[in-house]
């Protein structure tokens, strides 16, 4: 319930800029798409066999897509370009290794579903997210990282869907 709360809340920010820091500088909808992001990984995971799942794909936007932000930022110092929008190599590097470790994180607390093994639900789990997250253009990589990151993981559970 709480995450679907701050989509009202957040879409109210942006249609209005009632909340100046939740915008920022660049407005775009990632703070509208957060917190869906997260009411959607809860929704369709809790109380299934695929809660780790769910769980990893909130923590690679949140812990992924934090660092790919922050060492961009302040360390990055080789760029790329995609889709016109320019990336760090240092800020995909960090979204790689916090997206890893949130996997890892996740499926150690909740557990991951059977038959998947680590090694390549966390590489291949990382690999799709950081993709994914290199070419969102406007705040779309807050719904489709954890989107990328659940579609990974149940490919290699060999479950089509929650």
């Amino acid at each position: 319930m709480p995450p679907a709360c701050f989509i009202l809340v957040n879409a109210a920010s942006y249609r209005w800029n009632l909340i100046r820091s939740v915008e920022g500088e660049a407005r775009n909808i990632g703070t509208i798409l957060y917190p869906m992001s997260v009411a959607l990984a809860l929704g369709l995971s809790f109380g299934t066999r695929y809660e780790g799942v769910g769980a990893a794909s909130i923590l690679v936007l949140a812990w992924g897509d934090a660092a790919a932000s922050l060492v961009g930022r302040r360390h990055g110092r080789r760029f790329y370009r995609v889709l016109g929008h320019s990336r760090s190599f240092e800020g995909s590097s960090a979204m790689f290794v916090a997206s890893a470790a949130a996997v890892v994180a996740a499926f150690a607390i909740l557990g991951a579903p059977s038959g998947l093994s680590l090694w390549p639900a966390f590489l291949l789990a990382a690999l799709a997210s950081t993709a994914v997250e290199a070419v969102c253009p406007w705040g779309l990589d807050n719904l489709l990282v954890p989107a990328a990151c659940a579609a990974a993981l149940l490919a290699l559970a060999g479950g089509g869907g929650l």
